[in-house]
């Protein structure tokens, strides 16, 4: 007897009164046997029960499985309704749902009428649909239905934040039926490849222990590595399974049925298989310890593929696989330090995936997604309402619009749902193009479609399904949906016309083989050896980031560029763009859709408006202390700042002041000019000062003057330097007869004397003339001397008189 077979009758009598929250582990009977019961108990009587299921497979596989128990078809008593595929009836009282579709029933009878218990199986894995169900049976539960019934059941689950949610709920704790399970870790190296450690873990497995092994791989790449190098190297009475999300459900079921009498079965599965699934006579897991894990990358807009460590969790459900029918044995490839390491628990979905379908269904039911009953709150939430605006799809207020009400009444996602809307208003052959592109779209590597990235050798391997494989049998039914009756031939060559309908496709152009550049900016690449790869055009559907820089293209459709001019012509952006290319302005015309050049033309000039905006720009950036301005320029600035600093009512020559009146004193001299050395041969003495009027330059001239008399009646100019100093260069022999050097600013700052040889050359450098006829100049005089004889060297130069000649010519 199943553990949960003890309490079935409570949690039934529970239901009557209140939500029941049960928790108990793997094995226990909560998928297949307590549904059972409850259609005994009084709440079944009062309307049908609906069980959610995170999992496909699992969700038919339990319908099949709790159908056979009552000696029935599915579609009678137990029903189950996945997307593209169901079988329920009238009799049916029990319906086993996912993918969405409790969302969707919700949505279209907000009552629920004669539905009296949702069951949420699995909640522990936290799927996005599972959360957002949840949240709107609440809020059905609270408004409409206080009849209704809600039943959470998790294995792993920590029960705080369901019990803040559900406070009012029944709880119930069950051991499972769990033999024991021997658990040994056998930690890879560093180095070696997963499948070779795998591989001789299963061969030891397999000369030690009977039964069947069970192996968790992190994705569909790794399975078929493993499973093609063990072709040929196990016995004969071992047969070798995949079981993954791309498989069909007749694949997945074979996969998981009891190996035949006198053989056994090594079945290696992605997580897939971690709960719910029972796989008969399994004895054996062996744990790679690894997963892959979508994560939505928010700026970009696409999701990111990687291979992580599970949780330890998830590690416990992997191990309790072993033990569900009898004692059995747990393979871990890392180590009891390494388990140690790993997270509790995983992120819910919410957090880590794309929500704007969610944040689309709460809109329709007339709610936030963050004021919805969640356990948790998406951190991508503003963003992709923004997104959502944008696209018309909400208004400002974050409501529901009437396109986004027409997008969600098709029924799909966000993503196909204006192909939808398309196709509906096209004729049958056009209608039957896109049904097949939907279907290649959006379950075609699950479906057996193939895996290749080519949307066209996706189409062609749908053709060449039988009728009554699952992707024909889901294209039958979307060309019930559309109204096509009969084959259609598909006109292939208005396939990137189709394509173009779907909501985030992207144009990409080739950069060089392999590599393209996406219509939203990002960089992408497929193999070099791939058909596509040389294509100049792609209408590219599907992406993936990866550890490079460029997305990994994982669904395309080469085009021509007669097809990019024609599908695009609406979509393109026509901007002038001039910018600064080795100090020239360059201006040319770019067409562009979204942020992909198509076009560039080279202008042959920029406009007015757009030679100001880029001179000002480039000046700001450059700064004024980096302008090319000569030395009388600067000679003047330098003396303007002086005169600033002792003089209130004088204009701002600060580099923030000179570039807050640019447009005034310096851009009307730019206003044609496309060079940057243009600069260098502006009259920059005179631009700055046309800055003062008449008075100030007078003013300048008074208190920091240009130029100063010096003993011999000679006028030389003045250095003023950046940091304020004034510097005079002059030969010593004509400031003989001065104690004192010339001054500035009206008496109060002294100039700085360069006292230079007959030759030019710097002697000595003082502000203090008299100091330096008393004190220095004697070792000057007798070192001068020596080397310039003919000059005058007196041994008084503070009486001397001043000259700039030889004694000769005295």
């Amino acid at each position: 007897m199943l553990p949960v077979a003890k309490i079935s009758r409570q949690i039934g009598l529970a239901l009557t009164q209140n939500n029941v929250i049960l928790s108990a582990p793997p094995g226990a009977g909560k998928s297949t046997r307590l549904p059972l019961d409850l259609l005994d108990s009084e709440i079944a009587r009062q309307g049908r029960i609906i069980m959610l299921q995170p999992r496909r497979l699992a969700a038919v596989s339990i319908a099949n499985y709790l159908a056979e128990q009552c000696g029935e078809k599915p579609g009678q008593t137990i029903g189950y309704r996945v997307r593209g595929e169901a079988a329920v009836s009238q009799s049916t009282r029990l319906e086993i749902v996912t993918e969405g579709v409790l969302t969707r029933l919700i949505q279209a009878d907000p009552e629920l009428a004669g539905v009296s218990l949702l069951i949420f199986d699995e909640f522990h894995e936290r799927s996005l649909h599972a959360d957002l169900g949840l949240a709107l049976s609440l809020e059905v539960q609270a408004s409409l239905r206080d009849d209704l019934r809600l039943l959470v059941m998790s294995a792993t689950l920590n029960l705080s934040p369901l019990t803040k949610l559900l406070p009012e709920a029944s709880q119930f704790n069950l051991e499972g039926r769990q033999f024991p399970v021997e658990t040994h870790y056998m930690p890879t190296q560093a180095q070696q490849r997963l499948d070779l450690a795998v591989n001789r873990c299963v061969r030891h497995a397999l000369s030690v222990h009977e039964g069947s092994i069970l192996v968790f791989m992190p994705g569909v790449s790794e399975i078929e590595r493993c499973v093609s190098s063990l072709s040929g190297q196990l016995d004969d009475d071992i047969d070798v399974y995949a079981l993954h999300g791309r498989l069909t459900i007749a694949q997945q079921q074979k996969a998981i049925a009891p190996a035949s009498s006198g053989r056994r079965k090594v079945v290696f599965a992605t997580n897939l298989a971690q709960t719910s699934l029972t796989i008969e006579g399994i004895s054996v897991v062996i744990d790679s310890g690894l997963e892959k894990r979508v994560t939505f990358d928010p700026q970009l807009g696409v999701s990111r593929l990687s291979t992580v460590r599970i949780s330890q969790a998830a590690a416990t459900q992997r191990q309790g696989r072993a033990g569900r029918l009898s004692q059995g044995t747990c393979y871990r490839l890392w180590s009891a330090e390494a388990h140690q390491r790993l997270v509790v628990h995983d992120q819910p979905q919410i957090c880590t995936q794309d929500v704007s379908d969610a944040i689309v269904e709460a809109a329709v039911w007339g709610s936030r997604l963050d004021a919805l009953p969640m356990l948790d709150v998406s951190p991508h939430q503003s963003l992709l309402e923004s997104r959502l605006q944008q696209q018309g799809v909400l208004d400002q207020k974050n409501r529901i619009t009437p396109k986004g009400k027409q997008l969600h009444q098709t029924g799909v996602g966000l993503r196909i749902a204006p192909l939808v809307l398309w196709a509906m208003q096209q004729d049958s052959a056009l209608k039957a193009l896109a049904c097949a592109v939907i279907v290649t779209l959006e379950t075609g590597t699950r479906l057996g479609l193939g895996n290749s990235a080519d949307i066209t050798q996706r189409l062609t391997a749908l053709q060449r399904q039988p009728a009554t494989g699952a992707a024909q049998r889901l294209y039958s039914q979307w060309l019930k949906k559309m109204s096509v009756s009969g084959p259609q031939e598909w006109p292939l060559e208005y396939l990137a016309e189709v394509l173009c309908q779907v909501s985030d496709i992207q144009l990409a152009r080739q950069r060089q083989a392999g590599n393209f550049t996406l219509s939203k900016g990002a960089g992408a690449f497929i193999e070099r050896e791939h058909p596509l790869a040389n294509a100049s055009w792609l209408l590219v559907a599907e992406t993936l980031k990866t550890d490079r820089a460029d997305q990994r293209i994982v669904l395309a459709q080469a085009i021509s560029e007669g097809e990019v001019k024609t599908l695009f012509a609406d979509k393109v952006i026509e901007v002038q763009q001039c910018e600064w290319v080795n100090d020239a302005i360059s201006c040319l015309r770019i067409r562009k859709v979204d942020q992909l050049v198509i076009q560039r033309q080279t202008l042959p000039k920029a406009s007015q408006q757009q030679l100001a905006d880029l001179w000002k720009r480039r000046l700001i950036d450059t700064g004024v202390a980096q302008w090319p301005i000569d030395s009388h320029g600067l000679q003047i600035l330098i003396r303007m700042r002086l005169m600033q600093a002792i003089h209130d009512q004088w204009p701002d020559m600060s580099d923030a002041g000179l570039i807050d009146r640019m447009d005034d004193w310096l851009m009307p001299f730019l206003s044609d000019q496309h060079q940057w050395s243009v600069l260098q041969n502006l009259d920059w003495r005179t631009l700055l000062l046309n800055q003062l009027d008449w008075q100030q330059q007078q003013r300048l001239e008074q208190y920091f003057p240009e130029k100063v008399t010096i003993p011999t009646g000679r006028d030389v100019r003045l250095d003023y330097l950046p940091d304020g100093q004034v510097l005079l260069a002059v030969k010593i022999q004509e400031m003989y007869g001065l104690t004192k050097g010339p001054t500035v600013a009206n008496g109060q700052r002294p100039v700085t004397l360069s006292l230079l040889s007959p030759a030019g050359r710097p002697l000595q450098t003082t502000a203090d003339l008299e100091g330096f006829w008393q004190g220095s100049y004697r070792q000057v005089q007798k070192e001068m001397k020596g080397r310039y004889p003919k000059h005058y060297w007196p041994d008084d130069p503070a009486q001397a008189t001043p000259t700039n000649k030889t004694k000769k010519n005295m």
